[in-house]
């Protein structure tokens, strides 16, 4: 994997169904981290003005979608989690690896790194910010074990490439996420009358 080859080009394909459907974000984000060779990655969107829509488009790779990961970061890690103070102050798109943190910034996040290193053996990361608006706040994280070793120079040339990508499609996630909410709230008040709906041709039947 090295530049916009096939394999990126199907990738980048394949972002673009996020603004279908926030419900493929999973599936993606599963894809993302095959991509890179990592053990695990996470996709986090927060939106103050439709919150209800941050729960649909954040989401986990199936490394920490299994039950027993899940609940020992939940338990153990979470409240150690430095990548969103971290990338607030850092520009959309800049790319964050361990090599890159000043020292203040790694000094914070010892512990954090040694519970992700002794619970889960990972030992590397590399995260970033998504998108310049305002509106919402949104970053990609990618997880690597101790076999992969540190974050390489090319991972970080390809994040980059599919970062405008993943931006763009989260973009379109937000208003269609928002139709989705909106439309199904409709279809669910609607079936609680329980009034049946004739549908005729112009010929009465």
């Amino acid at each position: 994997m090295n530049g916009v080859n096939e394999y990126t080009l199907r990738i980048i394909s394949r972002i673009y169904d996020g603004g279908l459907s926030s419900g493929n974000w999973p599936a993606i984000i599963d894809d993302l981290t095959d991509y890179f060779n990592a053990s695990g990655s996470a996709l986090f969107y927060s939106d103050n003005q439709n919150p209800e829509i941050n729960p649909k488009i954040t989401c986990l790779s199936d490394f920490w979608r299994k039950q027993g990961n899940l609940n020992e970061y939940q338990n153990n890690v979470a409240d150690d989690e430095p990548s969103a103070r971290i990338l607030r102050n850092r520009e959309p798109r800049d790319i964050v690896t361990d090599d890159v943190l000043t020292t203040e910034e790694r000094q914070s996040i010892i512990d954090y790194g040694q519970k992700m290193k002794e619970i889960f053996g990972l030992e590397a990361m590399m995260v970033a910010r998504l998108t310049e608006t305002g509106a919402w706040f949104d970053y990609v994280t990618f997880q690597f074990d101790g076999k992969h070793g540190p974050v390489r120079t090319e991972e970080m040339k390809n994040l980059k490439i599919l970062l405008p990508h993943i931006a763009k499609s989260l973009e379109i996630s937000r208003p269609m996420t928002v139709l989705e909410q909106r439309f199904n709230r409709v279809l669910e008040a609607l079936d609680h009358f329980h009034v049946g709906v004739l549908i005729l041709t112009e010929k009465n039947y």
